[in-house]
């Protein structure tokens, strides 16, 4: 009985990871062991942060798309439920259920055909020279305008500058402009099936904004760079490091035209330079209207009322972050002005250089501007600064010596 318990009560275990130390004169061997997470723990909490960090950027996107959403009444949500549901003829139409799970894709668009209501605008719009004619000085004015606000072209031209002539030409396209296309599921009470269907421009260049932040991780950049710019003065400062110091001029620069930017009630009104090529949407072209604020309630949303309710740190003026979110939004404004929207379709243009003079010299504005005679209205202007001459010319180069 002894003998048999002998094994059952001995300290030593049968398996060891690592050799028993010896006894012998001599060093040790020692295997070191790492152990490793199961890859299905770290999968599923590597989808978790990825998922909730989706859910939370998703949620504080949709709070400037609020004010767009409108309500309907009951009455109305159920009229337009009824007529929905029963087709030309009087017979119920079978209800269906769309669920998009592909990202859009921009598809070419059809050429216009002789019985288009589009084509046949473009022909009654063609016909009359005079409407051309009012359209042409229309945009013509708009770009001696824009010109007249850009500070850059008053300090070289000098002010007031002046319209000298135009070239304009209209353009009526032949094919219409591209168009998004979603894939997803249509489920309804026969059959489920993978079908692609049209969106609105506005809406696909909604999505690919949001799916493709490139403007945001830009501004993002350019905030950390003035943080760090900041932080760095700092320590060279504070160990009496002798360098470049950090210029505040371009932080002055973009705080005054944000502050130019938000009393003028306009998105996209900024104009830096005509040099740099800019579109101006039909948001900038219209008057700014007077936005009326709602008071401050609790969002519906868990997630964003929470985020509501924390302490925030200081964007007081002259703060660091106060500098670098003007640098943010400097520079979002600045990638959103040239990124030109997806145009509707039955748009045509009109093309062509402005010229502009002013008391130190003239310029050459080459101008596009899309129309749209739906709604009598442009939707689109670009305008980039095509050259520009001084009335007297100063040599910049140094006096050589004969």
């Amino acid at each position: 009985m002894l003998l048999l318990r002998r094994p059952l009560c001995s300290p030593s275990p049968h398996f060891r990871h690592c050799r028993a130390f010896s006894h012998s004169i001599g060093l040790a061997n020692v295997h070191h062991v790492k152990f490793k997470r199961p890859w299905v723990r770290r999968f599923a909490t590597t989808c978790l942060l990825y998922g909730a960090a989706f859910y939370i950027w998703t949620s504080l996107l949709s709070l400037q798309f609020d004010g767009d959403i409108e309500i309907d009444s009951p009455e109305d949500t159920t009229a337009n439920k009824n007529v929905s549901q029963r087709g030309v003829d009087g017979t119920v139409e079978e209800d269906f259920m769309f669920i998009p799970l592909g990202w859009p894709r921009m598809r070419p668009g059809e050429l216009y055909a002789p019985s288009d209501i589009e084509w046949q605008e473009f022909v009654k719009t063609a016909g009359d020279k005079q409407r051309l004619k009012s359209l042409r000085d229309e945009l013509s004015a708009i770009v001696w305008r824009k010109a007249s606000e850009s500070v850059q072209l008053r300090r070289l031209l000098g002010s007031p500058l002046t319209l000298t002539e135009s070239w304009l030409v209209h353009r009526f396209p032949y094919r219409a402009p591209p168009h998004y296309e979603q894939s997803g599921l249509e489920i309804s009470d026969t059959h489920v099936s993978w079908v692609s269907k049209p969106i609105a421009p506005d809406q696909g260049d909604r999505i690919r904004k949001v799916l493709l932040p490139l403007a945001v991780a830009l501004a993002t950049s350019d905030a950390f760079k003035v943080l760090w710019n900041k932080q760095l003065q700092r320590l060279k400062e504070f160990l009496h490091v002798e360098g470049p110091r950090y210029s505040d001029n371009s932080i002055m620069f973009m705080t005054k035209t944000a502050k130019q930017q938000n009393t003028e009630n306009s998105t996209e009104k900024d104009m830096p330079s005509l040099s740099d090529h800019e579109v101006l949407t039909s948001n900038s072209l219209k008057e700014g209207l007077p936005h009326n604020e709602s008071p401050s309630r609790p969002h519906p949303s868990l997630v964003i009322s929470i985020l509501q309710r924390l302490p925030f740190p200081s964007f007081a003026p002259g703060s660091d972050l106060h500098q670098a979110s003007m640098a943010f939004k400097w520079r979002l404004r600045q990638s959103w002005s040239r990124y030109r929207p997806t145009p509707k379709r039955g748009v045509f243009y009109i093309t062509g250089p402005v010229g502009l003079k002013g008391p130190r010299g003239y310029c050459r504005i080459e101008v596009s501007g899309e129309y749209d005679p739906a709604t009598r209205s442009w939707t689109a202007v670009s305008m980039q600064l095509k050259d520009f001459n001084l009335y007297t010319q100063k040599p910049l180069g140094r006096r050589r010596d004969v």
